[in-house]
């Protein structure tokens, strides 16, 4: 079903080119100019805050005073070189910075699974920037000029070395967590494959970074992290809670029963153990087995991310960019395995990522339906399922493969007595 390597990403491609060209005929249809993405008013309204925050720092204020600054301090700390350029600038070379990490993430994982091949390299280079392309996630991402593409591009070289030099793996990881927070879960990642070097490198510079700018910290968890944890909103929102919160509503209506609108819905109560519980049994299955093999463990912590987009009430849907990466890792496993139930999950997973880079925004305007704002949600919603589902099927086929072996091994005769 999903033999080649690059079969995951070339079925993403298609799928996403059917989305947007279904979309654009139905723009034709009804004679709507309809954005792909919700208009701001400028480019790289979120890198904005990010040189603001900067700003501030340059001339001794807290840069976690910028109002919209939800970033650690160290993105304005670094960051403080960008501000003797001018921002009208800076706001332009925002977005291709981000095209070129993005790209440069994918290529790395790609290289984690695949060995340096010139044509193997291009098909894949070109698929994914087709991907890139039609994914409303990414035009999102590209749009806002968000952090999260160079994020991206830290905890792909952490996997890149996890193997070969895991202290700088650790180090790259623990440089993610410091621009946004939610990397922070790969530690368990690492804890359930009982990789120590690098969990005790990421551990050590986060403890350094917080000494460092112990204020700015302590002032960031305060004023920012709680107080994100609060927000809650229906658009753009690729959250388990919105979610839940959307099917709590459509199911009841689906089946003809009154309900009040959903402006007025508040998060639903089910996404938070839901997930936790999910993520439970993803770390227990993980600890019973622990993997040498390269490629078998990098693929397994990139089974951990979209757990990393999962966790706030709001978790923007640029954010959905993290199931794309997970391509390479799905195509892998696809490559090697002869088992149709394993084929049928991974099937499920390239699905359920196409799905998350579904164009929400246009499809709701141009449908004047709240429903399509479920779909990318409802795709990082199955990836997660189904990667657990993934993850027990294989204690279950390799127990079965023991099983088997340790009777085919009784029933031989014992030779040398």
């Amino acid at each position: 079903m999903l033999r080649g390597r690059n079969s995951p990403a070339l079925i993403v491609l298609l799928l996403l080119a059917l989305f947007v060209g279904l979309t654009q005929l139905g723009q034709v249809a009804t004679r709507q100019r309809i954005p792909m993405v919700n208009p701001c008013d400028d480019v790289s309204v979120d890198f904005r805050e990010v040189y603001l925050a900067a700003l501030y720092l340059r001339i001794g204020w807290n840069p976690s005073e910028v109002q919209r600054c939800v970033y650690p301090p160290l993105p304005a700390q670094i960051n403080v070189p960008v501000t003797y350029l001018p921002y009208d600038v800076v706001k332009y070379l925002v977005p291709p910075s981000l095209l070129i990490a993005v790209l440069a993430a994918l290529l790395l994982l790609h290289r984690v699974f695949t060995p340096s091949s010139l044509p193997a390299d291009l098909i894949f280079t070109l698929t994914t920037l087709g991907t890139l392309s039609l994914s409303y996630p990414f035009r999102f991402l590209f749009d806002r000029g968000n952090l999260d593409g160079f994020v991206m591009l830290l905890a792909a070289l952490g996997l890149r070395w996890l193997s070969s030099a895991g202290f700088l793996a650790g180090l790259m990881f623990g440089l993610a967590a410091a621009v946004k927070v939610y990397p922070a879960l790969l530690a368990l990642a690492l804890l359930a494959g009982r990789r120590w070097r690098p969990l005790a490198s990421m551990a050590a510079l986060l403890f350094v970074l917080f000494e460092l700018s112990m204020a700015l910290w302590l002032y960031f968890g305060q004023e920012r992290v709680f107080d994100r944890g609060e927000q809650f909103r229906l658009g753009e929102n690729g959250s388990l809670a919105v979610t839940f919160t959307y099917l709590e509503w459509l199911a009841p209506r689906a089946l003809g029963r009154e309900v009040p609108e959903i402006v007025h819905a508040s998060p639903s109560t089910l996404a938070q153990p839901f997930y936790l519980g999910l993520l439970s049994l993803m770390v227990w299955r993980d600890l019973r087995e622990r993997n040498l093999e390269r490629r078998q463990l990098c693929a397994e912590v990139m089974l951990y991310f979209p757990f990393l987009v999962a966790i706030p009430q709001l978790a923007y849907q640029y954010e959905l960019n993290w199931l794309i990466t997970m391509l390479p890792a799905v195509g892998w496993l696809a490559s090697r395995s002869r088992d149709r139930t394993q084929q049928a999950l991974l099937w499920l997973i390239v699905t359920g990522v196409a799905l998350g880079q579904f164009h929400a925004v246009a499809a709701q305007r141009l449908l004047d339906s709240v429903a399509p704002y479920v779909v990318p949600g409802f795709g990082l919603l199955l990836v997660i399922v189904v990667v657990v589902a993934l993850r027990w099927h294989e204690v279950r086929r390799d127990g079965g493969l023991r099983a088997g072996l340790d009777r085919l091994r009784a029933r031989m005769p014992l030779r040398g007595r």
